[in-house]
């Protein structure tokens, strides 16, 4: 089965990280967004992937030059990225209407199970969409009828009766399109399948196996997969809080690290969990796949590569940062 991914869009929320580093190549636990899509797609049997550009697509291209995923893959221009995923979306329809077959659509900032993803592949009806039968979380919604269609699509902060928390998932076929130019005011995916329920266009629904996913649409949803992929298949081993690692010394995950203080010119080699109140000498470098935790504070003179810092870390101004260095609130330290 094909699939689309909606990797065009600027990523706001994370500004100002993207204005430099596009969305799909944001990294979590070493890899970006993108190839942890790109692996479970695979797992799940899709190999031939259509992906959509817009802000900083350069940068993307340049990925694709230096890293084969291992099928398939077309990179779509988006011209009019900037109006919203619907218009991104367009720029794909006359590759699809070529093959008319089912295909998935995905942003690139979903992380879910391959199993998952395979319910849609192998799903009897030619529109369905994912939700989540067990846990509750503010945003988009949908109700069902007792034959497991989809009655009603909205956004809710609260629970409602017979009503599931979906999944940015669908699976879909070309004819999704003809209702598009029905009204040009609409952006977003989600308001584009509103418009198919409105219609009577049937919907199906299916409910995920429990599974944890992540929808990273928010900094904190970042750092919570990292968190997620870091400590998931192999529990860290924890280092002895106050423990003081001396001068020179290479620090290798797995490892969790609470309340510890890290000597000079030590390397932290990921994946590192640094925990509260760690304090990293001077002139260390702390390399790709470690977050920083809680009251974490860095000395004169470290390098900081492709990281991601919790609330209240204190990074001196002489500090080297690369790449992912970011707040809650998805800011750069500086």
């Amino acid at each position: 089965m094909r699939a689309v991914v909606l990797a065009s869009g600027q990523g706001t929320r994370f500004t100002p990280l993207t204005n430099y580093l596009p969305k799909p190549l944001l990294p979590a636990a070493n890899n970006s967004l993108l190839e942890h899509l790109f692996n479970i797609l695979k797992e799940a049997g899709v190999t031939d992937i259509i992906i959509t550009t817009g802000h900083l697509a350069p940068q993307l291209e340049k990925y694709f030059e230096e890293v084969s995923p291992g099928f398939s893959v077309t990179l779509v221009p988006a011209p009019n990225w900037r109006k919203g995923p619907l218009a991104s979306l367009s720029s794909v329809i006359p590759y699809l209407k070529e093959n008319d077959e089912p295909f998935l659509l995905l942003p690139c900032d979903l992380y879910l199970s391959a199993h998952n993803i395979g319910l849609l592949c192998n799903a009897s009806s030619e529109f369905a969409l994912l939700y989540d039968s067990q846990t509750f979380r503010p945003g988009p919604n949908l109700l069902l009828d007792e034959k497991l269609q989809v009655t009603h699509l909205t956004r809710s902060s609260i629970p409602l009766a017979n009503g599931f928390s979906c999944l940015p998932a669908l699976r879909a076929s070309s004819t999704l399109f003809d209702i598009m130019k029905w009204d040009g005011n609409k952006t977003t995916v989600f308001d584009l399948l509103q418009l198919w329920i409105a219609k009577g266009r049937l919907l199906s629904g299916i409910s995920i196996v429990p599974d944890t996913w992540f929808d990273v649409d928010a900094p904190q949803n970042l750092i919570n997969l990292n968190h997620y992929l870091l400590t998931t298949g192999w529990p860290p081993t924890p280092i002895p809080n106050g423990t003081y690692l001396p001068l020179n010394t290479q620090l290798s995950g797995p490892v969790q690290t609470p309340g510890i203080i890290i000597g000079k010119r030590t390397r932290i080699d990921g994946p590192v969990l640094l925990g509260s109140g760690v304090r990293i000498g001077d002139d260390c470098y702390v390399a790709d796949g470690t977050t920083l935790g809680d009251a974490t504070v860095i000395h004169d003179n470290a390098a900081l590569q492709r990281c991601i810092t919790l609330p209240q870390t204190e990074i001196p101004a002489c500090t080297n940062l690369h790449n992912a260095i970011l707040d809650t609130r998805g800011n750069a330290i500086r």
